[in-house]
């Protein structure tokens, strides 16, 4: 079965889309993590408040390791479809994983000891959900542009299958 060249490059745009997205993400979430650090050095209430922040670090480095793997088997899944290797439906799931992977990330980044004063919605903050906001729209044309290549496939099976028949008639008279 050929794909379109419009739907191929649909599911090209989306899955980039989806990595750039997690890039501005991943960059802002460091960030976030350095401006938290700064607030805390900064404000002697905070520090009192809390001394460490290690949980806060282990769940950005534990959730940005789970992006980058979601990412890094989503480009392996849209090169797998792209060579005709597997199924479409691959490639939702892995996108699907990234997806769960950017709010785990976002969660991470927004929590671990808030002290008082600490703004959960500064400029990083912002554009971390942004970038998630386009990662879920990317999510959706990708989920779109497989659904028209299973749609393109059930048509011309059904062609065949109608064509076959038809076939089938012919030899019989």
């Amino acid at each position: 079965v050929s794909v379109d060249v419009s739907i191929e490059r649909a599911i090209l745009e989306s899955v980039q889309a989806i990595t750039s997205s997690m890039g501005v993400m991943m960059h802002n979430v460091a960030l976030s993590h350095s401006e938290r650090t700064k607030y805390r050095s900064n404000n002697q209430r905070v520090k009192n408040f809390s001394t460490t922040d290690s949980f806060h670090s282990k769940g950005l480095i534990s959730a940005s390791q789970t992006v980058m793997s979601a990412i890094d088997d989503l480009y392996v899944a849209a090169c797998a479809v792209a060579d005709g290797r597997v199924d479409e439906s691959q490639i939702i799931e892995k996108a699907r994983s990234v997806g769960t992977a950017a709010g785990l990330l976002v969660s991470a980044s927004r929590t671990g000891g808030i002290g008082p004063g600490e703004n959960q919605n500064t400029e990083t903050q912002v554009k971390m959900k942004s970038a998630a906001e386009i990662i879920t729209r990317a999510i959706a044309n990708l989920m779109e542009a497989v659904a028209s290549i299973n749609r393109r496939k059930e048509e011309e099976e059904s062609l065949k299958v109608q064509e076959s028949v038809t076939s089938q008639k012919v030899m019989e008279l």
